[in-house]
């Protein structure tokens, strides 16, 4: 069951790492970025068709112990290039409102967290992909 917990919060990480990568940085073409994002969810979605596959393939050709090994270099390979990415946030809009006072409370945060999220759970495009996101988790 542990392994199963790992995998399932890496790869949430790691979804959601670069959805929001994708986002900062389709910014600059936004009348490219449901091209993008799709390409990218198309990617992220093939990952799971495809990892079996060459799992399967480097198991029967190689061993079963090989193929856990060329995944955890994989594995390795990918946490790497994830710490060359440069920052895609602008400094000011990183630090946000809370990093400017030192006495922010944990209930101010909220009010600044709810205050930036509503917009986008008022939007029906939002709600649509809230609920697509919350049927993936059930199914």
């Amino acid at each position: 069951a542990l392994p199963r917990l790992l995998v399932g919060a890496g790869s949430s990480a790691s979804m959601v790492g670069s959805a929001a990568y994708m986002a900062d940085i389709t910014d600059a073409v936004p009348r490219f970025r449901a091209r993008i994002m799709g390409l990218q969810a198309m990617v992220l979605g093939s990952a799971w068709v495809v990892g079996p596959l060459v799992g399967g393939t480097l198991a029967e050709n190689y061993g079963a112990q090989n193929s856990f090994f060329v995944c955890g270099v994989s594995i390795a390979l990918c946490s790497l290039g994830y710490s060359f990415l440069p920052e895609t946030l602008p400094k000011k809009k990183l630090m946000g409102d809370a990093a400017v006072r030192k006495d922010v409370t944990l209930k101010e945060h909220g009010r600044m967290w709810w205050r930036d999220a509503k917009p986008l759970l008022q939007s029906p495009d939002q709600q649509a992909l809230i609920a697509l996101t919350a049927s993936n988790a059930i199914t």
